[in-house]
């Protein structure tokens, strides 16, 4: 014969169970079919994008309800749409950085390098740059 602890355990559990049985079945489905689609603008499918590759190819958006749909456009397109909601993220950064100085509704939320991944190389003789 079990024990009043035993038996109330075992009335806990199959309670819990019975109650995440019927969140499930009132809101998994839900759950399940909200997948919410992300526009991406990407400035480019080089190395420096391959973690949003990586994450897309591993299922990684997909586990947490996203379907994520990549859209190689110039800065110059992926600006005026990301301000206007056609896009929902972008990747130029440089561009973003210079929107957001000059006031767009824009933020940078993640940088996949901690420096700039070009470097200027030219002749020896070469000592200084004279911008404008």
């Amino acid at each position: 014969m079990k024990s009043l602890f035993e038996a109330g355990k075992h009335c806990r559990r199959t309670l819990v169970l019975l109650i995440l049985s019927v969140f499930l079945g009132l809101h998994g489905p839900a759950m399940v079919s909200a997948a919410e689609t992300i526009v991406v603008g990407m400035a480019g499918f080089n190395f420096s994008f391959l973690p949003f590759q990586v994450a897309m190819d591993k299922g990684f958006y997909q586990k947490h309800g996203l379907i994520v749909k990549p859209v190689l456009m110039r800065s110059q397109t992926a600006i005026p749409a990301l301000v206007s909601g056609d896009v929902d993220y972008a990747t130029h950064f440089g561009s973003m950085i210079r929107g957001a100085v000059r006031g767009l509704p824009m933020r940078v939320i993640l940088s996949t390098a901690d420096k700039q991944m070009f470097s200027l190389v030219v002749q020896p003789d070469i000592k200084m740059f004279a911008g404008k």
